[in-house]
């Protein structure tokens, strides 16, 4: 039986490097600019795994959830054990009432440990200024339109959503979603 006794220190939430890098080149008219941000050197608790496996060894969400039964996700993608002698990364989550007794999907296992270093492209914006000659037959000084996509990609071997999303103590805050991509059209003129 698992208590307190088990309990060690393991991992960092803390990363030991973070930075980012702003790029901006322009050719003609045309210009360039793109945001990157990178941590390296820290651990992700991703709790977001241990919920879908959670589901499995409490069917009912009477022990983890509000009574209302979760959803059963494929287990292709990982490594779960199946039969005897199967060498794992996560135990049989069919076997309930052992499961119960020692509760293998908690969010402090180190069973769901994971590097969170990544680079991730923030923004890339792409913009064009309009000749100034041409802009003055429409009655202006200056026009510029630009395309800016945000959360372009990130760099990781991070298995969660979003590395970038974690709480204060190392556990990955996404709920199960990764951060939404967006784009945006500008236009600018001066008159």
């Amino acid at each position: 039986m698992l208590d307190e006794n088990d309990l060690v220190y393991v991992g960092n939430s803390q990363p030991a490097i973070t930075g980012g890098l702003y790029l901006y080149t322009r050719y003609r008219n045309w210009s360039l600019r793109t945001q990157l941000s990178y941590t390296i050197d820290r651990d992700i608790l991703n709790t977001a795994l241990t919920d879908r496996f959670r589901n499995y060894s409490d069917p009912s969400g009477q022990n983890y959830g509000n009574g209302a039964p979760g959803a059963y996700v494929p287990l292709d993608a990982y490594n779960v054990w199946r039969q005897l002698g199967d060498n794992t990364d996560y135990p049989n989550v069919s076997d309930f009432t052992r499961l119960t007794l020692y509760n293998p999907y908690r969010y402090n296992s180190t069973m769901f440990m994971e590097d969170g270093s990544y680079v991730k492209i923030n923004s890339v914006t792409v913009g064009y200024n309009f000749d100034r000659r041409w802009a003055r037959r429409f009655g202006v000084s200056s026009a510029r339109i630009n395309l800016t996509a945000n959360n372009v990609y990130t760099f990781s071997n991070y298995s969660g959503p979003d590395p970038e999303l974690v709480t204060g103590v190392g556990r990955d805050g996404s709920n199960g979603y990764p951060s939404r991509r967006t784009y945006s059209l500008g236009l600018s003129v001066q008159f």
